[in-house]
């Protein structure tokens, strides 16, 4: 058992996803991810985001997942909104993953960002 709860709802704020417990979809957690965001995205377009990240590939998360925005992968995320919170949230769950980018379709605040939080070199 790995100890990953996932509770899907029509909202945000009536998901539970729990490690070993613990409610990790919480309102500090929308905080977190609007201000570490390279980018300046609304709370409601993090919200938005998360929910359908969620909904979508929650049974990817514990299979260390490759994620690409312009391959066939596990997890494919294209706009930067999605591609920031989707890495941001598996980060902050502690999820392993791999990244399968083309940085050059992405913004270089986000690619920049992405390649120095998770030390990618020669991107």
């Amino acid at each position: 058992m790995t100890g990953v709860s996932f509770f899907q709802s029509d909202t945000l704020e009536g998901m539970n996803y729990l490690i070993n417990d613990q409610q990790m979809l919480t309102e500090s957690l929308i905080e977190i991810l609007e201000w570490e965001a390279p980018i300046n995205f609304s709370k409601e377009d993090i919200q938005k985001s998360l929910k359908q990240f969620l909904i979508q590939y929650h049974e990817k998360f514990e299979l260390n997942p490759t994620i690409s925005n312009y391959a066939m992968k596990d997890i494919m995320l294209f706009s930067p909104c999605d591609i920031c919170i989707g890495l941001s949230f598996l980060y902050y769950c502690k999820q392993p993953f791999r990244l399968d980018l083309d940085f050059e379709q992405i913004p270089i605040s986000l690619a920049s960002y992405i390649q120095d939080i998770y030390n990618i070199k020669d991107n």
